[in-house]
């Protein structure tokens, strides 16, 4: 079976509280038990202080324990005597006996004068008898059948009290445990201590007002332990849907940008780990918008800028198969022209798809790029005179800064650049070129006379194929590829190139190349 993310949280939700909430229950029931039999025990224990003290006055009366050790019968009748009953010390004065003494070691009576019935010198529980009446109570029910213990002991005391001398030597008791094993009192006489009771603690409760005691916690705690988990229930799958909203609207918005419906965004509703994973999914489908946008916009303008040249070609070739023109030289030229400039034209796309694809290879050697400039300057220079610009160079040619760079994409870049000039400089014109060092690079800057460009067009003047008056005709605008190029080359070779309004009122291009290190 296949569980969808919401199941698994939930179901991770439920298992971790349900155990923890089952650890809860068991160690609270356990405590709760545990705390209660302490409880029983320690009520146990204020039982027999009285008996203490009674034990205590009747060594004081027989000056030690000989009368008492081994002697069941007598020990019986201590039991019996009614001393059980008392909660402390105070009971001993209405135990029924003058003077706060137990009975002789003669044979047991009970409280109205008549004999008390057989001593149990067995290993059980006493059997029931008659039992004692203290003054100015009424006399004790009768014991109903199945209560546990005779009424006279109804906390089952006889079978787990025993006596020890200072020595922790069994005086008298049927113990069944080592004296470590029991909760003691001490037995004083004349205020020094001559020996414990001592009482064993019960494994399990007898009472059946404390079992229904117990009974009833035991249903409270499973009750709350119930509704607990009912209700974990319930906060556990609301959580785990709210948490995993966010999830579904991602993967709902992930299909929209498969079917190519990039327009698509998720509302970035909380400010956690969830909200910034859709507020970069919407700066992902924004860039690719806007890659779809600059795609088509490339194929449509690619699509025109081929469609010119050939255009041209096709015109040409039929007005030579119509006889319209002649195939002389200067028809065959115009022919070649437009060829040159379509393959040119195919040259800038191939070598732009190069560059965007990283596929290009660059063969980096130690260079000047200021004398690279001056070079390609001094190719240029008869064209740039004959258009009427005179050009003004400031670089460093023989100790300049080095870096590693290509040759050939220099060269290319540095053309594309004085094309551009000559296209679109103002006649007659100036154009400056310099050279700017600094601590980690080198700036080579280069600007024209004029006309400027509209600052809100500037940064675009890298995209391929723009132009900034779109009406202007192929043979002063060019491909509009040229400074694409150029902020490819620029950045393969780890730089950065931009383009301001100079002081001059022409366009201002920097160009910036790290300072590296010669390659050994």
């Amino acid at each position: 079976m296949k569980l969808s993310l919401t199941g698994k949280i939930f179901l991770a939700f439920l298992l971790t509280t349900g155990l923890s909430l089952m650890l809860m229950l068991v160690s609270v029931r356990y405590f709760t038990f545990q705390g209660f039999q302490d409880y029983v025990h320690q009520r146990e224990l204020d039982q027999l202080k009285g008996f203490a003290v009674g034990l205590g006055d009747w060594y004081q009366q027989n000056g030690s324990w000989n009368k008492l050790k081994g002697n069941l019968p007598l020990w019986d009748s201590f039991i019996r005597s009614g001393w059980l009953v008392g909660e402390s010390s105070q009971t001993v004065t209405t135990s029924g006996y003058s003077n706060n003494k137990f009975p002789p070691a003669g044979p047991p009576f009970n409280r109205q004068g008549g004999p008390l019935p057989p001593p149990h010198h067995g290993l059980g529980p006493v059997p029931p008898h008659p039992p004692p009446i203290r003054p100015g109570f009424p006399p004790p029910p009768r014991q109903a059948p199945g209560q546990p213990g005779p009424s006279w002991d109804p906390m089952r005391l006889a079978t787990r009290i025993a006596v020890f001398d200072m020595h922790k030597s069994l005086v008298t008791g049927r113990p069944r445990a080592s004296f470590s094993a029991f909760s003691t009192l001490p037995i004083l006489a004349d205020g020094s201590q001559i020996g414990w009771l001592g009482l064993e603690p019960q494994r399990q409760l007898t009472r059946p007002q404390d079992q229904a005691f117990v009974r009833q916690q035991t249903i409270v705690i499973y009750l709350i332990g119930g509704s607990v988990l009912a209700l974990t229930v319930i906060i556990a799958w609301l959580l785990s849907r709210h948490m995993l909203a966010p999830v579904r609207k991602l993967a709902k918005a992930t299909r929209a940008l498969r079917e190519r419906r990039f327009e698509t965004r998720i509302a970035a509703e909380s400010s956690d780990e969830l909200g910034q994973l859709a507020r970069d999914f919407n700066s992902m489908a924004s860039a690719l918008q806007k890659y779809e946008t600059r795609q088509q916009q490339w194929l449509s303008d690619i699509s025109h800028e081929l469609r010119t040249p050939l255009a041209v070609l096709q015109g040409e070739i039929e007005a030579l198969q119509d006889g319209i023109r002649r195939p002389d030289e200067a028809a065959l030229e115009s022919l070649r022209a437009e060829a040159g400039r379509l393959s040119k034209m195919v040259d800038d796309v191939h070598e732009l798809s190069l560059a965007e694809a990283g596929d290009q290879v660059l063969n980096l050697a130690e260079l000047n790029p200021g004398r690279v400039m001056a070079n390609t300057v001094e190719r240029f220079r008869h064209r740039l005179e004959q258009a009427g610009i005179k050009v003004n160079l400031d670089l460093e040619t023989e100790a300049g800064p080095i870096i590693m760079a290509d040759q050939e994409r220099l060269d290319r870049l540095f053309s594309n650049l004085l094309q551009n000039v000559l296209r679109h400089a103002s006649r007659p014109g100036e154009l400056k070129i310099w050279q700017e060092p600094k601590p980690t690079s080198v700036k080579l800057c280069i600007e024209d006379s004029g006309p400027g460009v509209p600052r809100g067009t500037l940064p675009k003047l890298f995209d391929r194929l723009y132009r900034v008056d779109s009406s202007r005709s192929r043979a002063t605008g060019g491909s509009g590829l040229g400074l694409a190029i150029c902020k490819t080359i620029v950045e393969s070779h780890g730089g950065s190139i931009r383009a301001l309004n100079g002081t001059s009122g022409g366009l201002l291009i920097e160009i910036e190349f790290p300072l590296q290190q010669a390659a050994a």
